[in-house]
């Protein structure tokens, strides 16, 4: 069998191996960083930045266009380019990507705010801030570097395989996996009841990514959006303008009900999207 006759699994399997290869180098390196076994270090070197911004920050997207290349060549690439580029999408789903998650994080902020668990921040960052931080988060915190590989190779992958309910699934397991050698090496999560917050997270955020994704007709740029505004509302609202008072948990049980509730309804609608109708789109589309 040729490279270009590579079956939906290989692809996936392929994409999957390199994404998390990548983790785990990150892992090591910033770990022999700080043993002080590199000749430079992972922590603002220009070698280190490098390499932090392939292997963190745009590792999936990375791995998405190694796989296309190698497996599809040139039309390989052009079709993960057309899933990027697309942006004719209806309006209402964009202000949907857009006021969603900043009215869930407002909701959030008010249910803290009502019990006691949150305040408001006295020096919040200045509006006039607001736009260009969204862009930066978008390129640098993961929407960008990771959407092209999670909903721009590996769902549509699975898609083929599989009913959309279960792809998301897939990907939001293999999206927690992925985050658990990057989480290690920062130190961002130590506790298990965070780890298990955050595989709640990943997974009901997957079912929702993918019902934007085929809502969509397959825009990767629509879930960049979506990720992006996401990151951004929990920042904005939930840390900066109102933060948590104490260890109250009351605000993040808030934030699981809301992300499970709105994945719950994404999931109902998906049992509309079985494989057959998305291959039907790709092969109109040339995906």
């Amino acid at each position: 069998m040729s490279r270009n006759d590579a079956t939906p699994t290989k692809m996936a399997t392929a994409f999957v191996s390199v994404a998390l290869g990548f983790t785990w180098v990150y892992w090591l390196l910033m770990y022999l960083s700080r043993k002080r076994s590199l000749p430079f270090s992972m922590d603002g070197s220009i070698p280190g930045t490098i390499l932090a911004g392939i292997l963190r920050d745009f590792g999936p997207a990375v791995a998405a266009v190694s796989v296309f290349a190698f497996y599809q060549g040139l039309g390989g690439l052009k079709q993960l380019w057309l899933t990027v580029a697309r942006w004719r999408v209806s309006y209402w789903l964009y202000l949907l990507a857009l006021l969603g998650p900043l009215g869930g994080a407002c909701l959030v902020a008010l249910i803290g705010v009502l019990t006691g668990s949150m305040s408001r921040n006295p020096k919040p960052i200045s509006p006039v801030h607001f736009i260009p931080l969204f862009f930066f988060m978008a390129v640098v915190d993961g929407p960008l570097g990771e959407e092209v590989g999670w909903r721009g190779l590996l769902l549509p992958q699975l898609l083929r395989r599989i009913g959309p309910v279960a792809a998301s699934i897939v990907v939001g397991s293999i999206w927690w996996i992925w985050h658990v050698p990057l989480y290690l090496a920062d130190g961002k999560i130590s506790k298990t009841s965070e780890w298990i917050e955050f595989l709640i997270d990943t997974l009901a955020l997957s079912v929702i990514f993918t019902w934007f994704f085929l809502r969509s007709g397959s825009s990767t740029l629509l879930t960049i959006v979506l990720h992006a505004t996401a990151n951004f509302s929990i920042f904005l609202i939930l840390r900066n303008i109102w933060h948590k008072d104490g260890n109250s948990m009351i605000p993040n049980y808030a934030h699981e009900l809301i992300i499970v509730s709105v994945a719950v309804a994404a999931a109902n609608s998906l049992r509309r999207f079985g494989s057959p109708v998305y291959v039907s789109l790709s092969k109109r589309r040339g995906l």
